[in-house]
């Protein structure tokens, strides 16, 4: 079998970084000549050779990295849907871009500061309860029950939206959106927090007047947690995401 040689200066033609030489099998042609199908070296009609396994490893090394799909596609002979395909079932990813970066960030744990962050009055009651939050691979953020409870008891002690997306490493938008599809009241007209006196934000009392509008309920189409006015108790079994998923249905079958 005829084996190439991919150096660091084959690369260097498209990207500026030096990458470590890989040996592949030389991929068969993929341009088909005539109208037949046929590929002129191996002399199959309308079938696409397997991969080898200099082509699988070629992919596990180049397709995490900044290289383009197209010049891997080129490289193993394949087509760009087929390398994507095959990357799928390799298990390897695209590097992450733009949010989904930053969202990156986030999910990993911050190095140990310094002692003397620690001992400087200017790093005192920064506080960061970003795990309160799961996150799926893309970095959104994943409102299941445990995140809805602790935004509700965060909601009852009369901290800002502004604060619980800072301490939950969040957008202000996020945290509105999500307070809005889980039910939670209004809070106009009280004071609300801006800061926790303490490292523990729960530690807060909770306010009874918000308490008592908040009426936790199980929905009966998403089977997750939201809440009501007591006013509301007996009559709304749906939360916000719920009606949303019945009037899809009825359109669906008007």
């Amino acid at each position: 079998m005829r084996s190439s040689l991919i150096t660091g200066s084959a690369f260097s033609r498209f990207y500026q970084d030096y990458l470590t030489p890989v040996f592949i099998g030389s991929p068969a042609p993929t341009v088909r000549t005539g109208t037949d199908g046929r590929f002129p070296e191996n002399g199959q009609v309308g079938r696409t050779p397997r991969w080898s396994a200099d082509e699988e490893r070629y992919v596990m090394l180049r397709y995490p990295t900044q290289v383009a799909v197209k010049f891997i596609a080129r490289v193993t002979g394949r087509t760009i849907q087929a390398v994507r395909a095959k990357a799928i079932r390799l298990g390897v990813r695209r590097p992450l871009r733009g949010r989904a970066a930053g969202a990156a960030l986030l999910m990993a744990p911050p190095p140990p500061p310094h002692i003397s962050i620690t001992k400087s009055n200017t790093y005192l009651n920064k506080l960061d309860f970003s795990g309160l939050v799961s996150r799926n691979q893309s970095g959104r953020a994943i409102w299941d029950d445990r995140a809805v409870s602790h935004l509700a008891e965060l909601w009852k002690r009369l901290y800002s939206p502004a604060f619980i997306a800072r301490i939950l490493g969040l957008t202000v938008k996020t945290v509105g959106e999500a307070a809005r599809r889980a039910g939670l009241p209004a809070r106009t007209g009280l004071t609300l927090r801006t800061s926790c006196p303490s490292d523990d934000p729960f530690a807060v009392p909770e306010n009874s007047t918000v308490a008592g509008q908040m009426v936790k309920k199980i929905c009966r189409v998403t089977s997750r947690i939201f809440f009501v006015s007591p006013r509301d108790q007996k009559t709304v079994h749906c939360s916000l995401l719920g009606r949303r998923r019945l009037a899809t249905y009825a359109a669906g079958f008007a």
